[in-house]
């Protein structure tokens, strides 16, 4: 039996070590590979697709992602991981 899937998490509260510099000032999900950084793409298809929540995990830079909540009131909801620099996403 098929269930549909109304519900995504993005772990997004690491501090992208391995992007060295680019990595202290922008979170990986905000790097653009096409016309909007890619968190935005995800958000975007996920919508698509008939997700009406989308529990994005924060940590480092988190004020990039409250910015992209106001946007997409309706459907992102954030969750603050405190020990994100113990941690990790």
């Amino acid at each position: 039996m098929f269930q549909e899937l109304t519900t995504a998490v993005i772990l997004a509260a690491g501090s992208g070590i391995r992007l060295g510099k680019k990595g202290e000032m922008l979170p990986k999900g905000f790097l653009q590979l096409g016309k909007l950084p890619i968190i935005e793409e995800s958000i975007l298809r996920l919508q698509r697709v008939g997700v009406r929540e989308i529990i994005i995990v924060v940590g480092h830079l988190a004020h990039f992602y409250e910015e992209l909540q106001i946007r997409y009131s309706e459907l992102v909801k954030l969750v603050y991981n405190n020990s994100y620099a113990d941690s990790g996403s």
